[in-house]
């Protein structure tokens, strides 16, 4: 739950949809749509990492 905290903390995350106590909660079709708005690597968002044999993320053509 660090990730959720850290994401939160940093306005990465929307709003709860309530919370109870401490815990935040968020209705399923809110945190698919969040998901899927998010940056991906080397699709406009992040750079795409080259790995130790030059493959994009280390993944394997074989």
């Amino acid at each position: 739950m660090a990730t959720v905290s850290n994401y939160r903390k940093r306005g990465q995350m929307p709003e709860p949809d309530a919370t109870v106590g401490r815990t935040h909660m968020w209705r399923p079709k809110r945190v698919v749509e969040w998901h899927e708005s998010r940056p991906r690597p080397g699709v406009g968002g992040r750079p795409v990492r080259e790995s130790a044999e030059g493959n994009p993320d280390g993944v394997s053509s074989r």
